[in-house]
């Protein structure tokens, strides 16, 4: 039966009464009168989840669950690529412009994110004068903006005691942390070293690790970047997320649900890999997919088995990182492996990755021939290269759509059925990356079907249901990404799937009305 108005609207107002009372305690944003909709979630605690955002009511999929939620603080993510601390363009020539104050790269002198809440302030420019950029990018070009996230974390200090309040009642896991050498002293090097002249060592590193569990990644320019919020960092984790996130160019963050979520079940994100999230965000994850040795039969960690060949090598145990690797071939009497041979293997891949330049696809290619030998065809670290591939062919030149033969043609089409397949499993209903792949997934088949026609190869019923099936992955494509913002690569993809939509009505004066 559904609820009266006047029950509704008590529940508004309890739930309201509860948000506030968070806000007054210093642990959730103050923009809280934004968000629209507050019964649709609740603040809960457990022993397990700690606080989380927990449904009130079943949700659509597609609906809006936290809507401009404003980030306490935005900067570079680690080891970022030159870019303006003002509006986060790339910048490919750091001489060309710098700001007159602290000599750090802008992107130009009129920038418009100079002095600005969210990009350069004043406060960060006159610690940033005290240090120099050129001497800093020689020692150690790959991380020097790694610093300045935590540095505007501590500016909040004397610049917003409410924000700093916040900010401090966020979990650091600084116990934790120190047992984790290489997290430690990379902040140390990159982070400590640089900021201790200024501020408490303690407090540096408690802000690293309440930056390291609670981080969002947002995009501006197609930069990545990475934000705090207050009341998003509430949800839990599952490495298969029932919500999604976007963010406009003023940084607010709208998360949406992906795929229904029933009344009283917890509201999910940011999707990691385990190994990830134990060594960043320092708990185990026990969802069904960390617990499950074929991560719900996607095969995203499965190694082939050096006994029998067979890619069906898995986790005797997959809670348990330390735990040996089992072959599940019926033939290979239960062969057995130690974790450091899995984990030696995926460290010389990713090895053999980062020397790969960006938009070589030829190498690419060879890569995954190589990498088959040793890994299933669905191992996350093939799956990352196809999703590169994906996005390469059609668009670098030598490999423009128009200039694919009939095979290449026919690869990105298997790569990009490959790859939905697995976002079906890991990433379903409407997420950000099902909507690429069914955008990118639409060019090769209609190059197909164009040359198809002029071959006269094909039947009008045959060409009829294949243009129907391209706009299905269209429609499908536009429905997923229309929530991005118009700026960003997937709101350019969005548009770009109304006009191929617009497109395929040529088609009708051939096949008739679709």
């Amino acid at each position: 039966m559904p609820k009266s108005k006047k029950i509704i609207k008590k529940e508004r107002k309890e739930n309201l009464k509860e948000f506030k009372s968070i806000e007054k305690e210093g642990n959730v944003s103050t923009s809280i009168q934004e968000i629209k909709t507050p019964s649709i979630y609740a603040i809960k605690e457990s022993d397990v989840l700690g606080r989380y955002l927990a449904s009130t009511r079943y949700i659509e999929a597609g609906e809006i669950v936290i809507e401009k939620e404003k980030p306490l603080v935005i900067g570079p993510v680690q080891q970022s690529k030159p870019l303006c601390l003002g509006c986060y363009t790339s910048i490919d020539d750091i001489n060309k412009f710098r700001c007159e104050k602290c000599s750090w790269p802008i992107c130009q002198s009129s920038c418009t994110g100079l002095y600005k809440d969210y990009g350069h302030t004043l406060e960060e420019c006159l610690t940033l004068s005290k240090t120099s950029f050129d001497s800093e990018f020689q020692h150690d070009h790959e991380n020097i903006y790694n610093f300045i996230v935590p540095l505007r974390c501590l500016l909040l200090k004397n610049i917003s005691k409410e924000k700093w309040k916040i900010l401090t009642s966020m979990e650091s896991h600084n116990k934790i942390r120190k047992e984790i050498k290489n997290i430690w002293e990379i902040n140390e090097k990159t982070v400590v070293n640089k900021l201790q002249k200024y501020f408490n060592t303690e407090e540096i590193h408690t802000i690293c690790g309440v930056l390291e569990v609670n981080c969002f990644e947002v995009t501006k320019n197609d930069i990545s970047l990475r934000a705090l919020f207050p009341l998003s960092c509430l949800m839990s984790h599952n490495c298969v997320q029932n919500t999604t996130h976007t963010n406009d160019d003023k940084f607010k963050l709208q998360i949406r649900a992906s795929i229904p979520i029933r009344k009283d079940q917890p509201i999910t994100g940011t999707a990691k890999r385990r190994a990830h999230i134990k060594e960043t965000k320092f708990f185990d994850c026990t969802c069904d997919r960390c617990s499950d040795s074929s991560e719900l039969g996607s095969n995203l960690s499965t190694v082939v088995c050096p006994k029998c060949n067979h890619p069906t090598l898995m986790s005797s145990a997959p809670l348990n990182q330390h735990a040996s690797w089992i072959c599940n071939y019926k033939r290979c009497t239960r062969n057995s492996v130690c974790h450091s041979y899995v984990d030696n293997l995926v460290m010389k891949f990713q090895e053999e990755l980062k020397i790969i330049p960006e938009n070589d696809i030829v190498s690419y290619e060879n890569w995954i021939k190589k990498a088959l030998i040793s890994f299933h065809e669905n191992h996350y670290l093939i799956v990352g290269v196809k999703y590169t591939l994906c996005l390469l062919y059609g668009k670098i030149p030598g490999f423009m759509i128009q200039e694919m033969n009939d095979d290449l043609l026919r690869r990105k089409i298997n790569i990009c059925e490959e790859l939905l397949k697995i976002a079906d499993v890991l990433e379903p209903g409407l997420s950000r990356l099902r909507g690429i792949i069914l955008y990118e997934l639409h060019a090769p088949k209609m190059m197909v079907l164009s040359r198809k026609y002029e071959k006269q190869v094909t039947s009008k019923k045959q060409l009829k249901y294949s243009l129907l099936r391209i706009i299905f992955y269209l429609k499908e494509a536009s429905n997923i990404l229309k929530f991005e913002d118009e700026n960003t690569m997937e709101g350019k993809l969005a548009y770009a799937a109304n006009q191929a939509l617009l497109e395929t009505h040529r088609w009708e004066k051939i096949i008739g009305k679709l």
